[in-house]
Parts: structure tokens; C-alpha cells; sequence
């Protein structure tokens, strides 16, 4: 019987993230990431690449032995020996790997697994470059070579591993996977959490329910990546403050901006406050609520500035992607808003908090006020 399992393909992020261990590989690519800004024209011998393998592997992959050997020398030992040959494929993706390549993926897996394992090798690869690169382990080796990608055996060698990448890139392509994902999802790792999710987790190809706990289910609404043309990934760094603190600093100040803090003042810009300035002052502060609420559906979304156009982001990835800080953060950091996980702190911060306070939100980014989401979108 033919193998099903990309037939129902849907994106794995919220089961996978059942998996305890799930925040380490995240935990892990912080470390890359700082070795990638502290050192970035020498990241891969950096000691925060290093303490990223050793993390990666002794929380995925700390049965096996050979994860036992490692330590700080013998793993920088061999990225150091394969620096040249990671930094040619940097360019390339699972999508875009061709007959140019192979051969070097060959070399660089053989080196990896004489010191990690074929598992190791796969997992400190995916952490390295993690748009190329896709992860297995026995269980997915078991299950993928009996029919969709045969002739990887049990992952021996870097010839196997090629045969193996060859096959995700045929089936990406056959089964339209990135068309099924969010958009800039890194396809090599979503693939791989799939396959964790159905094939190690053994759980049935599904898409996931909501738990029926008596609580009222949120509307689902077909939520665009821009407000009108207003990009909702470009300009969304706020500085960290809250329009409601701005509000009441304002009506101190009986409305002279000019002594607004720097980072006030950047909220009451970010807002276009100065259109509605004089009603907020003469108005109650029961009533700011429904003046901005307003004032934002009247103006055009590419007039505001990131802290207004966060509140749109975070219940867009509450949408699709799933609730919570750290989901948002995860999404913000794989999706190319931000790989800084400050940047991506803020953004939920003033996102989420700004919501809340104008009753768009929930306090875990979730939709609340759907018919005024609706608005926004529709103009």
C-alpha cells in the first residue's frame, strides 16, 4: 500500500511544540545567533557555535554514544576543519540544492558523522544551516526508506544522507509543502517537525482540533501578511512603551508633547496622536479607548508606526501560527522580522499590551474584538 504520509501534510508547530525538549533546539539557535553577532566574519569557530552543538546534542541526541565523547575541542575541532565547505553552502536551501552541491554535502556529513553519528551529524548540520540541512533519526530512517525515499538504509554514509535530501526536496516539490506552511517558514526544519510529530510521536496525520472545554472558540478569520499594503514585517520594532502610560503622561502634560520622554514620544508618533490630540484631552479617560479605536480604523494602516501595527502582527501569529509569548517569539525569529529576541520581546510587549488595552486582544495575543480586526483589514 502506497505511503500517505504527506498526503495531509499541515504545519507542525503547535504539536511539535508538545514535545518538552522543543525550547532547546530555540535555546540552541540563540547561541548560533550570538556567535553570529559577535563574531560575524568567524561565527562558526565563535564558543557560543560551540556550546550551541554541544546543547543541541546532549538534550536531542544524548542516548547515542558517541554524543557522549563530545566536548568543547574534538566538535570545534570539526567545524573548524569544515568552515569552508558550510560557508559555500550557505547559500543554498533544501529548494535550491543542485548537482553543484551534493558532492560537498557528501564530504561535510561524512565528517560530521564520524564524530556525532548519522543522527548527530543530521542535528548539528540542521543547527549550522538550518535551511539546507534536514534532520532524521532511526524512526523516520525506518519509515521513510521502506517506500518514499528508498536506498537511505539506516543513514550509514554522506551517500545516503544525499539520497535522503534528494528525496525532501522531490516530495516538497510534489506535494506542494511551503505552499502549506506560513509564509517564510523554514521549510527544512518544518518538515523535519513533522515528521517528528507523525512518525516518533506517533501522532495520527491530522489537523488539530480545538479541546472541547466548554470555553466560547474564537472565529476564524482569513488574515492577510499586510494591513492594505502596509507591511506587517518591516518597521515593527517599537521602543518598549505603552500607549496607555503615553495617554496619561500626555493628559499630565496637558498635551505638550515637546516634554514627552523619548520613548513616549515614539508610542504617541507611532499612533498619529496628533490627530486626535485635542479630543484626548478633553475627553474622560473611560472614553481614550474608543478614540483611538476609531482614530485607527479611520486612518489608513501605513500612517501608523510599529507599535499600532504590532497589535495587527501578534494576533496574526495567534492566528496562524498559534498563542502565547512563546510562539511569538519563535515566529518573529524564524520568519524574518527579527532574529534579536529583545526585538522580538518588544514587539509582543507593546503588540500584545496595546491590545489588551484598547480590547482587540486577549491577554495571550488571541483575537478578542474579531469585528474590529474584520474592519482593520477590510478598510
Amino acid at each position: 500500500m502506497e505511503d500517505k504520509l504527506y498526503d495531509e501534510f499541515y504545519d507542525p508547530s503547535q504539536d511539535f511544540l508538545r514535545e518538552p525538549r522543543a525550547f532547546c533546539y530555540e535555546l540552541a539557535t540563540q547561541f548560533i545567533n550570538r556567535a553570529k553577532d559577535t563574531a560575524p566574519d568567524n561565527w562558526y569557530e565563535d564558543i557560543n557555535t560551540i556550546k550551541g552543538v554541544l546543547l543541541l546534542l546532549y538534550t536531542w541526541n544524548f542516548a547515542a554514544k558517541e554524543t557522549k565523547k563530545l566536548n568543547f575541542q574534538n566538535v570545534h575541532e570539526l567545524i573548524r576543519n569544515n568552515k569552508n565547505d558550510l560557508k559555500l553552502l550557505e547559500k543554498y536551501s533544501i529548494s535550491t540544492a543542485d548537482d553543484a552541491v551534493w558532492d560537498m554535502i557528501k564530504g561535510v556529513f561524512d565528517q560530521f558523522r564520524s564524530l556525532l553519528g548519522q543522527t548527530g551529524a543530521s542535528k548539528a548540520l540542521s543547527l549550522l544551516n538550518p535551511e539546507l540541512f534536514v534532520m532524521w533519526d532511526t524512526a523516520i530512517r525506518k519509515r521513510l526508506k521502506r517506500e518514499l525515499i528508498p536506498g537511505i538504509m539506516n543513514g550509514e554514509n554522506g551517500e545516503h544522507y544525499v539520497i535522503f535530501l534528494k528525496g525532501i526536496k522531490r516530495i516538497l516539490e510534489e506535494y506542494r509543502i511551503a505552499e502549506k506552511l506560513p509564509q517564510y517558514s523554514v521549510v527544512a526544519k518544518k518538515i523535519d517537525e513533522y515528521h517528528y510529530v507523525t512518525i516518533v510521536m506517533n501522532k495520527k496525520v491530522r489537523r488539530r482540533k480545538e479541546k472541547d472545554d466548554g470555553k466560547p472558540k474564537a472565529t476564524k478569520i482569513y488574515m492577510p501578511d499586510n494591513l492594505r499594503g502596509r507591511s506587517i514585517y518591516n518597521n515593527v520594532i517599537p521602543t518598549v512603551c505603552n500607549l496607555k502610560n503615553m495617554l496619561v503622561k500626555l493628559k499630565e502634560l496637558h498635551g505638550n508633547v515637546s516634554l514627552l520622554k523619548q520613548w513616549e514620544k515614539r508610542s504617541y508618533d507611532s499612533y498619529r496622536i496628533d490627530k486626535v490630540k485635542i479630543k484626548i484631552h478633553n475627553s474622560r479617560k473611560e472614553d481614550w479607548k474608543e478614540i483611538i479605536r476609531n482614530h485607527i480604523l479611520q486612518e489608513h494602516p501605513s500612517d501608523f508606526g510599529a507599535s499600532c501595527i504590532d497589535i495587527y502582527l501578534v494576533a496574526y501569529v495567534s492566528e496562524i501560527f498559534g498563542a502565547g509569548k512563546r510562539r511569538f517569539i519563535q515566529y518573529v525569529r524564524e520568519n524574518g522580522v527579527s532574529q534579536n529576541y529583545n526585538s522580538a520581546q518588544a514587539i509582543w510587549q507593546v503588540g500584545k499590551g496595546d491590545g489588551v488595552f484598547l480590547e482587540i486582544l486577549h491577554d495571550d495575543g488571541t483575537i478578542k474584538d474579531v469585528e474590529f480586526i474584520k474592519k482593520w483589514i477590510d478598510g
